[in-house]
């Protein structure tokens, strides 16, 4: 799955967080920086594997260790309607 942005989630990056609107619900939601750096790979262009890959050595992590949180936050994002994964 390569995943991406809902089509109703409009955003901005201040500094080194990010801000979430969904238009469609009026949600709001501000990104730790952590959460910034997953939520800018799910471009639809990188596979779940992929963001787990790049942030593994971009923090100088193991895959096996980050893999969950990463995926947990993706999830998070999913049922709050920020993110679609089924693409």
């Amino acid at each position: 799955m390569f995943p991406k942005a809902s089509e109703d989630v409009v955003w901005k990056k201040n500094n080194e967080k990010i801000v979430l609107f969904d238009a469609r619900s009026g949600k709001l939601f501000e990104l730790s920086e952590t959460a910034a750096c997953i939520w800018e790979l799910c471009n639809g262009k990188n596979t779940e594997d992929d963001i787990v890959s790049i942030l593994a050595k971009e923090f100088n992590k193991d895959e096996a260790d980050i893999r969950g949180d990463i995926l947990e936050f993706m999830e998070e994002m999913c049922k709050k309607g920020f993110l679609d994964k089924n693409t």
